[in-house]
């Protein structure tokens, strides 16, 4: 009986959890869009730096 953990405390630790794997993915995605041959030349042709988000495309 002593070891038994409440439910908020497993919810809290399953988002917590859940926010360490989401953000990795994230990163990792938005970490390998910028390193790709094809989007550097992208943005070398409209003119953006290499920035993890562009600010706006020209037309």
């Amino acid at each position: 009986m002593g070891n038994e953990m409440e439910l908020w405390q497993i919810i809290i630790f399953c988002i917590v959890i859940l926010t360490i794997v989401v953000g990795g993915y994230v990163f990792m995605f938005f970490h390998i869009m910028r390193k790709d041959p094809r989007e550097q030349e992208f943005r070398r042709n409209i003119g953006q730096d290499d920035r993890l988000i562009p600010h706006t495309y020209k037309k």
